[in-house]
């Protein structure tokens, strides 16, 4: 019997490569429609809509679907770097008898897939992100559509859609640690209908840390806590969620399976959704695990694009990869106006926090309409970052304006809990939301902050808390939610 280990890890100098998030490389390429590589990511793709949006395909008199075209497609390869510029090269050894076998391997972890996929007749084009682990086993990561037809993509070589480049307002490029995924989309709307409160329905948007696949207790147990993330989630009946610590763990092949984006779409369905890795740590080279952020939207995703945030690999606190996800999302509202949805989550550091919050507004004043930014900051109120939101402080000369602090329109700041804020016993204000695996909350650290815009107003913000704590909790966060609608214009 032969078998093969990992014995020796050395870097090969090769053309340095921008990375497309933390620890791979950005290695792509378009794909030929018929390229039979793509025949089993097409499939998981089709039967994604086939399962909750049957009514978007079209159908002979049998209810036989129609298969659908691939109108673009482009595959990356996740070869894994350590310094994110070189591959990272392994060397496995597999014993025989004659003598041992040795091959030098690049550290790939995989390989995802971008497409698009149309039906004769549809008037909708669906675009997704389909990632395979070394076995070829395919997982959805993303899934979006709408009403379409061409953009003009100028000079773009990609049939029927348009890839924005790094940070992509149209016009512009972006810098040398940006990326973005965008998948252009120009809708043709009816701003004719009567305006009315019942064409204006609130718009409930949440953001939720749901601590990737950490337990108090057993790993066992993440099963029980994962069915009380869903069933909080779903009963909430948000419109928009924005998800943090969102994880895919080539180790976790119990019930629920590797991909936390399959468990969350299991009481989410008929969303679409979105998640983008922020950071790749994997396991003895070629063992994939990533960690990132998603957004679920109940209305149709019509552009989504990211990030990278900077980071100081020399500082402990900041080794691990930061973005900043953003969609461009129509509402339901009468004259379908969009709503710009960013999700993040801050480093540990300081110095980190400080200087990727100040990219993240640079980010956000791109964009023009209403704009929410949610996501766990890893910062308390009176810290630096939270003040700069608010516009109550610079950094480094830069100034926010028109941004508000979602919770404090309605409440009042809760206190920490920190010596001689509260009397032994006292129940701990509402509005902290960390760390509910302990016995007590202590903190405020997850946000909604909405741009002041005459177009939309908020209408509430609480907490939701299905009261776990310690080894009941759902997650060491509680989740956010703010409720919106339509403002007078």
């Amino acid at each position: 019997m032969s078998f093969a280990c990992v014995l020796l890890l050395s870097l090969f100098s090769e053309v340095p490569a921008s990375i497309l998030y933390g620890g791979i490389l950005n290695e792509n390429e378009v794909v030929n429609s018929t390229d039979k590589g793509l025949d089993g990511v097409v499939q998981v793709a089709f039967q994604h809509v086939q399962k909750y949006f049957p009514s978007k395909i079209p159908a002979d008199d049998a209810g036989t679907f129609d298969l659908p075209t691939v109108s673009w497609a482009r595959r990356t390869k996740l070869q894994y770097s350590q310094d994110n510029l070189t591959p990272l090269f392994y060397q496995e050894v597999t014993p025989s008898l004659n003598g041992d076998r040795i091959q030098q391997k690049k550290a790939v972890l995989g390989m995802t897939f971008d497409l698009a996929l149309t039906w004769l007749g549809s008037q909708h084009r669906h675009s997704f992100i389909v990632t395979l682990d070394r076995g070829r086993i395919p997982y959805l990561y993303s899934h979006t559509f709408s009403k379409t037809e061409t953009a003009d993509c100028g000079d773009s070589d990609i049939p029927g859609t348009c890839l924005r480049e790094p940070n992509c307002p149209e016009g512009q490029a972006g810098g040398p640690n940006e990326h973005c995924g965008s998948l252009m989309t120009t809708d043709k709307i009816d701003n004719q209908q009567p305006t009315s409160k019942y064409l204006n329905p609130p718009l409930s948007l949440v953001s939720y840390n749901i601590w990737n696949f950490r337990t108090v207790d057993t790993e066992e147990t993440y099963h029980a806590r994962i069915k009380r993330v869903g069933k909080l989630i779903s009963e909430s009946g948000a419109d928009i969620i924005g998800f943090q610590e969102v994880r895919f763990d080539f180790s976790k092949r119990g019930l629920h399976g590797p991909s936390q984006v399959d468990h969350l779409r299991e009481y989410l369905p008929g969303y679409q959704f979105v998640f983008q890795p922020a950071m790749s740590f994997p396991r003895d080279y070629i063992g994939r695990i990533e960690e990132g952020l998603a957004i679920f939207s109940k209305h149709p995703i019509l552009n989504h694009d990211y990030i990278l945030l900077s980071r100081n690999t020399t500082e402990e606190e900041d080794r691990h990869q930061r973005i900043c996800l953003h969609a461009e999302i129509e509402t339901p509202w009468h004259d379908h106006r969009r709503v710009h949805v960013f999700v993040a989550h801050l480093s540990l550091s300081k110095a980190a926090r400080e200087r990727n919050i100040v990219e993240i507004w640079e980010y956000m004043r791109q964009f023009s309409g209403p704009v929410i930014l949610m996501g766990d900051l890893n910062a308390e109120p009176t810290e630096t970052p939270i003040r700069f939101l608010r516009g109550e402080v610079e950094i480094n000369g830069t100034r926010t304006e028109g941004l508000k602090d979602g919770w404090l329109i309605f409440n009042k700041e809760p206190r920490p809990d920190a010596p001689k804020n509260y009397q032994e016993n006292e129940v701990k204000d509402v509005g902290l939301t960390f760390s509910a695996v302990d016995e007590e909350l202590r903190k405020r650290i997850d946000y909604i902050f909405v741009r002041d815009d005459p177009s939309v107003n908020v209408q509430s913000v609480n907490i939701l808390d299905d009261s776990g704590r310690e080894s009941s909790a759902s997650s060491d966060h509680l989740a956010l939610r703010a409720v919106i609608g339509p403002g007078d214009i």
